[in-house]
C-alpha cells in the first residue's frame, strides 16, 4: 500500500534471501480494490508503476511547485538509469568473456547495480555515446589502462 496516495502495488515473491537479495516474480498488478482477490488485478507497465511511485514519493516534498520539479528530475533520473542499463544488457548478450576471469572484468559484468537502488545505472549528463566511451559496463577499462 502506498500511504500517501492510497493506491497498492502487488506482486510475488518467488525467494527470500537473508542477505537481501530476493527474487520477485516480473509483473505487478494493482487493484481498485484493497486487499482484491488476484481476479481484479490490474498488470501494471513499467511505465505505470513508475508514475505511482513517482506519486507517492514526490508527497514527501510539500511545496507544489518544488514538489514538480523534483518528480520531473527524478523521473528523467529513473528512464536515464533505464536507458543505460538496457544499453549494458545488449551489449553483455553479445560480448565474448576474455579467456582470463580478472577483477576489472568481473567488475564490468555487474551490470543491474543495487536491487533496491531507484536508479542504479543512471549518468546524468551522459549520452548513450559518452556512457559507450566511459563505463566499465562497454569493457572500455582494462588492468593495463588502470595501472600508471
Amino acid at each position: 500500500m502506498l500511504p500517501r496516495t492510497s493506491q497498492t502495488i502487488y506482486g510475488s515473491l518467488l525467494h527470500r534471501s537473508s542477505a537481501g537479495h530476493h527474487v520477485y516474480g516480473d509483473t505487478l498488478y494493482t487493484s481498485e480494490i484493497v486487499l482484491g482477490q488476484p481476479e481484479q488485478w490490474r498488470t501494471l507497465s513499467f511505465e505505470q508503476i513508475t508514475t505511482m511511485l513517482l506519486e507517492e514519493i514526490s508527497f514527501l516534498e510539500p511545496n507544489a511547485e518544488i514538489r514538480a520539479l523534483k518528480r520531473i528530475e527524478f523521473e528523467q533520473m529513473v528512464y536515464n538509469s533505464l536507458q543505460h542499463l538496457t544499453s549494458y544488457l545488449e551489449y553483455a548478450l553479445n560480448a565474448k568473456p576474455p579467456a582470463v576471469l580478472d577483477f576489472i572484468y568481473l567488475e564490468q559484468v555487474l551490470l543491474c547495480g543495487h536491487p533496491f537502488h531507484p536508479t542504479p545505472k543512471s549518468l546524468v549528463g551522459f549520452s548513450v555515446s559518452d556512457s559507450s566511451a566511459y563505463s566499465p559496463e562497454f569493457g572500455v577499462a582494462s588492468l593495463s589502462a588502470a595501472l600508471p
